[in-house]
């Protein structure tokens, strides 16, 4: 039996709706009484990533066929998310650390320069803007408290 080529949807969507799933699970421990927006949001998150996966599989079998376009994923596609996820995942930390305000005048400024833009005025007006913008709209308007 000959292994054909998976297309990449097909992992990328089977990761997704994993995910999804377990956000979905996650809901249960929430207030009952504020659960259902979350389960609707993330059901449709894991029905578009199943539909990804199919669609994947379609192409999947139609590069199979016609033998055109292998598309195996390389390091070199998957490097710049990876590196953005590596970020993601040290911004998540240190909101846990330090607190949301320090680690988004580190994390903004960070991702700005990773995609070299060098440009100061960019890097102070995008990372004050943002965090008075969040702080404005999470604080002040809906009176809750940042980490």
């Amino acid at each position: 039996m000959k292994l054909i080529n998976l297309n990449k949807d097909v992992y990328a969507g089977s990761v997704i709706a994993l995910a999804g799933i377990f956000f979905f699970s996650e809901t249960n421990k929430m207030n009952p009484d504020s659960v259902l927006f979350p389960k609707i949001v993330i059901a449709a998150f894991i029905i578009l990533a199943l539909a990804m996966v199919i669609e994947g599989v379609r192409k999947s079998k139609k590069n199979a066929f016609e033998n055109k376009e292998k598309q195996i994923m390389t390091l070199a596609q998957i490097k710049i998310p990876l590196i953005i996820f590596l970020f993601i995942t040290a911004y998540v930390i240190g909101l846990k650390l330090v607190g949301f305000y320090i680690s988004t005048l580190i994390f903004i400024p960070a991702i700005i320069l990773f995609y070299k833009n060098k440009n100061i005025v960019v890097i102070l007006f995008s990372t004050i803007g943002t965090v008075v913008f969040l702080h404005f709209l999470i604080v002040v308007e809906l009176k809750l408290m940042l980490p």
